[in-house]
């Protein structure tokens, strides 16, 4: 009973929200440092045509029916490792979509856990029966690694209370991120001060930003200060918490057609 003095009774529905391990996401792969990630282009630079086309089939044999956007994240990993190891983007599309393929891994993004959820009205309540409501609702995933997700599920309340989740897609894609943010250098600034990474450090930086810039100028002008950097106490931990800072900052994308059920946001 509340200060007001009203009971409320709790009633236990049977549904039950619990982990799948076989939902899994294609995510990047990464095999430890740079002289690997070379040698394995290197060996599929060596392939003939025939073979890349025979190995490129079986893989999308085996996972193009789990992945509908396999070839699409194929492509993004490519250029993800391309741009890590400058090197130049001209091989034909079947070698880059096996190149990709190398730098790809299954990931279970539930196989430990599925818990706190959040439910909030849908937008579109259209042909929702009288005194029913359709509801969206976030949860938190942890998978392999005790990584989180977030995923989620969509679904009617009735009249009478009772809660009919709509079907999970066994076909679950990972949401692309857009990291490029624009950052306002002031607001940038009193979010370092807000979690105690301001420093001398990042006055030194700023010296060479504009009052708006993006998360790749900030990334390519520390990059490029670093040996100055370096001289200033604490530069190791001001570079690393700016890094974070513009990193946890990003923009995410549904396309128009999606489900968001079938959607995961992936750290």
């Amino acid at each position: 009973m509340g200060e007001t003095g009203i009971q409320a009774e709790i009633c236990r529905l049977p549904q039950r929200l619990v982990c799948d391990a076989s939902r899994t996401i294609a995510r990047f792969f990464w095999p430890g440092d740079e002289t690997r990630a070379r040698k394995i282009i290197d060996r599929v630079l060596r392939l003939s045509e025939k073979e890349v086309s025979e190995l490129l089939q079986n893989v999308l044999n085996d996972f193009d029916n789990r992945h509908p956007d396999l070839h699409e994240v194929l492509v993004e990993h490519y250029n993800k490792v391309i741009a890590r190891l400058n090197l130049p983007n001209i091989h034909s599309p079947e070698r880059q979509f096996l190149i990709g393929s190398y730098f790809t891994m299954e990931y279970s993004f539930e196989s430990a856990a599925l818990f706190n959820p959040s439910m909030i009205p849908a937008k579109d309540q259209s042909d929702v029966p009288a005194g029913s409501i359709r509801f969206l609702m976030s949860l938190r995933a942890v998978g392999e690694g005790h990584i989180s997700s977030i995923v989620f599920r969509r679904g009617i309340i009735d009249e009478n209370i009772n809660i009919i989740f709509d079907p999970v897609t066994p076909c679950p894609r990972q949401l692309r991120r857009e990291e490029n943010r624009a950052f306002k250098k002031f607001a940038f600034r009193n979010r370092l001060l807000d979690i105690g990474a301001y420093s001398e450090g990042v006055e030194e930086v700023f010296k060479y930003l504009p009052e708006r810039f993006t998360s790749k100028e900030l990334l390519h002008l520390l990059e490029q200060s670093q040996p100055e950097l370096k001289k200033i106490p604490g530069a190791y931990e001001t570079i690393d918490r700016m890094v974070w800072l513009a990193r946890s900052n990003y923009e995410v994308h549904v396309p128009p057609a999606s489900n968001l059920a079938e959607v995961v946001l992936f750290p």
